[in-house]
């Protein structure tokens, strides 16, 4: 059954071309790496490791909508895509304007564009530069769906067009990766003392 279900995928995949591709991968990369980073957080803090706290990952408000709205992002694909190109910013556009306060200070909210105007009030240049800096990815995965879902829209189709955007849409989206693999770097955590 598994191989008939690949298989399956394996065809529609042929279909795609390589801005459908290329988000397919960052969906997939994210699930992979919230549930990395829910590990390392676990790990860290000297919580048991389990099967348990990697599905618990997904069920924080920022994980269900991440993982809800890019599952359903990615069935459209395959069905319409342009359903599939207005459910794919929704997580993103939580994560730039969530009004809901952040647990390490609760004077400035989880959305990182609130945060940002939050600590341009309170004289906190540095937060605002950072706010900056983590909008960066949620903004081109916003732009990158408007992007396909106009092409989508006029039925425009070209191969270095998709080609561009879709490398475009990786190096950006790559540094949402950063945290993890920051920490990766300076020896914090090592897939040892994860796995």
């Amino acid at each position: 059954m598994l191989i008939f279900f690949l298989l399956f995928v394996a065809k529609k995949l042929q279909k795609l071309n390589f801005r459908t591709k290329a988000f397919i991968v960052f969906v997939f990369l994210s699930f992979l790496f919230i549930a990395l980073q829910s590990l390392v957080y676990n790990k860290l803090v000297g919580n048991p490791v389990s099967m348990l706290t990697f599905f618990l990952s997904f069920f924080s408000l920022d994980g269900m909508l991440l993982f809800w709205f890019y599952f359903i992002a990615v069935f459209f694909l395959f069905k319409r895509k342009f359903w599939a190109w207005i459910f794919a910013p929704i997580p993103s556009l939580w994560n730039l304007f969530s009004p809901m306060p952040s647990p390490a200070n609760p004077l400035y909210s989880v959305g990182k564009i609130l945060a940002f105007f939050t600590s341009l009030a309170a004289g906190d240049p540095t937060t605002a530069l950072l706010m900056i800096a983590l909008s960066i990815p949620a903004i081109i995965i916003v732009i990158y769906s408007l992007i396909n879902l106009i092409t989508d829209l006029i039925k425009f189709e070209n191969k270095v067009f998709d080609f561009i955007v879709g490398i475009v849409f990786i190096f950006f989206t790559s540094f949402s990766l950063n945290d993890l693999l920051s920490n990766f770097i300076k020896g914090h955590i090592s897939l040892t003392n994860i796995i």
